[in-house]
C-alpha cells in the first residue's frame, strides 16, 4: 500500500555534511507543529503533506486519481532514489510514534494511525531484501507501463498533450536507470527466473514499428478534441514522433541487446524466492503482506488443497448436468478442448463483455445502497503486452481526472479463449468487483485520500472473487457452462494457494505446477503457463484472492446467522466498502461491531 516511497533531492550543505532532505524538513516542522496545535490538526497536517510528498512522488499515481500538476513528470526509477526512499518508512514511523499521541486522535483518525504505523513497520523490514533490483519482468518494464500510461493520460485540452509529450520525453532516461538496476542486480546474482523472461525481448520489439506512426507511444497524441488549437497539436504529434524514431527506439534495442546477450543467459536458473538470499524470510515477509493475516507458507498450502477439493465436488454436478459420463479428469481436458465455448473473433469477445456488463448493471440496486458516480468500459490489452499478460485486469478511473475506469481484457487470442468464462470474469473485474469498490473508495467522503486510494491485495482480490460469487444473486450462471466458468475461476484461484507455495516453499518445478493447474483448470494450457510464470516472479501474490474471498464469505454468514430476518445485504455490503481498503483483521472488526450496532431477530414467543 505505501511501500517504496520515492526521494526527490538531497541538499548539500558543504562537502561532507548533508543538510535534511526536504522529507526530512517536512516531518521536522510538522513535528514542531504537533506541540502547539496537537496531535488531531498536526496529524490531518501530516495526512495532507504525505499525500502530496507521494503524488510529487509517484506521478503516474497522480495522473491515475487526479491529482493535479504531475501528469508531465515519470517517476524517478533510478537506484540512488529508490535506495534512498527505502529510509522513509523509518523517519515517518519516528515521527508517528514521537509527536503524535495516538490517544488524542478521533476513533477514525486512530484507524488510519493504526493503519499508517502497522505499514511503516513492515516497510522496514522490506529493507533486508534486495527487490529493488527485480525491475523487470514478463509482467512489465518502464518501457511497456509508460506506453500505455500514456494511453490512459487525460486528453481534453492542448495542455494534456504538451504534458504527454513532457513524459515522453523522460522516458529514456527512466530506460537507461533500469537497465543500471538491472546490471547492478545480476553482479549481486538478485535477478528473476531465467525460464520467465524468455518473451520479454519480444514484448520489447513490439514497441518498435517498422511505421513509425503506428508507434504504441504515438496513438494517443492523435486522438485529440476538435476544439484544440490543431496547428500546435501537430507540432506536439511531430515532436513525439520525432523523439521515439530518434531516441526511444535507439533505447529500446539498446535494452533488448542487453537482455539477450547478457542479462537472460546470466539470470538464476532457480525459481523460488527461497532461493535468494534471506529467501525464507523474504517469502514469510510476502504472505504477511499479501494476505494481512498471519498464516504460513505450509497453512496456505493446506487450505489451498481442502479448497481445490471442496470446488472439484461442485464441478463433478455441473459434469453431470452437461451429461457427461467420463472421469473428472477427462471432462476437465473435454471441456478444455470444446471448440464450440470458444469465441469466433475479437470482436464477439468484446461484445459478449459488454453485454454481460450491462445486464451486470441493472443488479447492482438491489444488493448496494451506495454506488459510484465514475463509469466504466471494456477495452484489450495492448498488443505489446497480450502475450504475457492475464486474461483480464483493471484500471481506475478518476472523477478529478475526467477518466473511466477500464475491464481490460486480453483478446489476443479470442479464438483461444472460453466464452462460458465472461460472466464471472466481469463480475471480477468490473461491477460489483473491483471497478465498483475502487470507484465507491475513491469517492468517499471524510477519509483521507490515501485511505481513499490505497489499498490491500486480499481486501481487493478478496472482494473481486467474492463478487463472483454474487453472480448467482445476480441471475448470472443460470446455463450449466456459465456455472463451470463460475467454478473453473474460483478453483483457478485455489490452485493458486497450492501452486505459489509449491513453487516457493516446496521445491516444485515450472511443470510440475502446470501440470497441477491442468488437472482442474479447463483453460488452454498457455493461459495456466503464463499464469505459473507471474506466481514465479509476484511470490505471495496469489494466495490473497482465496484467503480475502473466504473472509468476506465468514463474515457475511455470521452476520445472516446473528441477524436473521433483520439482515440486509445492501447494508452488509455497503459496510464491507464504506472504509476503503483495509487489512483483513480490521475489516472483521468492523463488521462486527456493525452487527454489534444492529437490532437483533426477536424470537420471543
Amino acid at each position: 500500500m505505501f511501500q517504496k516511497y520515492a526521494f526527490i533531492a538531497l541538499l548539500i550543505l558543504t562537502g561532507s555534511v548533508q543538510a535534511e532532505t526536504p522529507f526530512q524538513e517536512g516531518l521536522s516542522s510538522l513535528k514542531k507543529r504537533a506541540s502547539s496545535v496537537g496531535s488531531k490538526k498536526a496529524f490531518d497536517e501530516f495526512l495532507t503533506w504525505n499525500w502530496k510528498i507521494l503524488m510529487v512522488t509517484f506521478p503516474e499515481w497522480a495522473t491515475s486519481v487526479g491529482f493535479p500538476g504531475q501528469n508531465h513528470r515519470l517517476t524517478d526509477n533510478s537506484l540512488t532514489a529508490v535506495q534512498e526512499r527505502e529510509k522513509w518508512a523509518k523517519q515517518r514511523l519516528d515521527f508517528l510514534k514521537g509527536a503524535i499521541k495516538r490517544s488524542d486522535l478521533t476513533p477514525e483518525q486512530q484507524l488510519t494511525y493504526d493503519l499508517l504505523v502497522s505499514q511503516d513497520e513492515m516497510d522496514q523490514n522490506w529493507v533486508a531484501f534486495d527487490d529493488e533490483y527485480l525491475a523487470l519482468n514478463q509482467m512489465g518494464s518502464v518501457a511497456q507501463g509508460t506506453a500505455e500510461m500514456l494511453d490512459r493520460m487525460p486528453r481534453s485540452t492542448l495542455q494534456d498533450f504538451e504534458d504527454r509529450l513532457a513524459r515522453l520525453r523522460q522516458l529514456g532516461l527512466s530506460i537507461d536507470n533500469e537497465l543500471s538496476i538491472l546490471k547492478a542486480g545480476l553482479a549481486k546474482g538478485v535477478t528473476p527466473p531465467k525460464v520467465v523472461l524468455r518473451k520479454v525481448p519480444d514484448n520489447l520489439r513490439r514497441l518498435i514499428t517498422s511505421d513509425i506512426k503506428k508507434s504504441p507511444y504515438l496513438a494517443s497524441f492523435l486522438e485529440a478534441p476538435k476544439s484544440i488549437d490543431s496547428k500546435r497539436l501537430e507540432q506536439i504529434a511531430l515532436e513525439a514522433e520525432s523523439y521515439v524514431r530518434d531516441t526511444l527506439n535507439p533505447k529500446i534495442k539498446e535494452q533488448i541487446k542487453f537482455l539477450e546477450s547478457e542479462y537472460i543467459p546470466g539470470c538464476r536458473e532457480s525459481l523460488a524466492v527461497t532461493s535468494l538470499p534471506k529467501g525464507k524470510e523474504w517469502y514469510d515477509l510476502l504472505i504477511q503482506s499479501r494476505t494481512t493475516v498471519p498464516i504460513t507458507a505450509e497453512e496456505a498450502h493446506e487450505l489451498g488443497l481442502k479448497e481445490v477439493a471442496r470446488i472439484s465436488k461442485q464441478m463433478e454436478e455441473v459434469k453431470k448436468e452437461l451429461k457427461f459420463k467420463g472421469t473428472f479428469d477427462q471432462f476437465i481436458r473435454w471441456a478444455s478442448n470444446n471448440k464450440s465455448g470458444r469465441f469466433k473473433s475479437q470482436e464477439e469477445m468484446i461484445s459478449s463483455y459488454r453485454e454481460a456488463a450491462k445486464r451486470a448493471d441493472a443488479e447492482l440496486p438491489r444488493l448496494f445502497g451506495q454506488l459510484p458516480r465514475i463509469t466504466y468500459g471494456i477495452r484489450t490489452i495492448p498488443a505489446h503486452m497480450a502475450d504475457s499478460a492475464p486474461p483480464a485486469y483493471y484500471n481506475s478511473g478518476s472523477l478529478k481526472a475526467g477518466l473511466p475506469g477500464w475491464v481490460t481484457i486480453n483478446a489476443a487470442r479470442a479464438t483461444q479463449q472460453n466464452r462460458w468464462e465472461v460472466e464471472s470474469l466481469i463480475l471480477h473485474e468490473g461491477v460489483p468487483g473491483h471497478h465498483l469498490q475502487i470507484a465507491i473508495a475513491s469517492e468517499l467522503e471524510n477519509l483521507p485520500e490515501i485511505r481513499k486510494h490505497g489499498g490491500y491485495t486480499a481486501y481487493s482480490e478478496g472482494w473481486g472473487l467474492y463478487a463472483e460469487l454474487l453472480g448467482y444473486e445476480m441471475g448470472f450462471y443460470k446455463d450449466p457452462w456459465m456455472k463451470l466458468g463460475q467454478l473453473s475461476n474460483e478453483i483457478w484461484r485455489a490452485c493458486r494457494l497450492v501452486v505459489d507455495t509449491g513453487l516457493h516453499s516446496k521445491g516444485w518445478s515450472r511443470n510440475q505446477a502446470i501440470a497441477y493447474m491442468k488437472r482442474y483448470i479447463p483453460k488452454e494450457e498457455h493461459t495456466l503457463a503464463v499464469e505459473v510464470d507471474r506466481y514465479i516472479v509476484w511470490p505471495g501474490q496469489a494466495l490473497a484472492y482465496k484467503i480475502g474471498q473466504l473472509k468476506i464469505s465468514e463474515l457475511r454468514e455470521r452476520a445472516e446467522k446473528a441477524l436473521g430476518k433483520q439482515f440486509s445485504i445492501r447494508e452488509f455490503h455497503d459496510q464491507i466498502l464504506s472504509g476503503g481498503g483495509v487489512p483483513l483483521p480490521v475489516l472483521e472488526k468492523r463488521i462486527d461491531t456493525w452487527i454489534a450496532s444492529r437490532p437483533k431477530e426477536n424470537t420471543t414467543l
